[in-house]
């Protein structure tokens, strides 16, 4: 049984308004990858900067006030 007129119709413009979003979801979910790539990659170096702009901080605040 095949699907013709109407039926046809709208499936087709089903499928060109899902096709038409596929290019933004496509690029968010490579952003998305992108970023959990990184931190898996970086997270210790991110983590140790973290802290050690967080130690110069504090020496510097206690510079000021001791």
């Amino acid at each position: 049984m095949a699907v013709s007129g109407w039926g046809m119709t709208i499936w087709r413009g089903a499928v060109r308004g899902v096709a038409a979003r596929l290019p933004y979801y496509w690029g968010v979910t490579k952003k998305a990858r992108a970023v959990k790539r990184l931190w898996r990659d970086y997270n210790l170096s991110v983590v140790l900067d973290l802290l050690f702009i967080a130690s110069w901080v504090g020496q510097l605040i206690t510079q000021w006030f001791i």
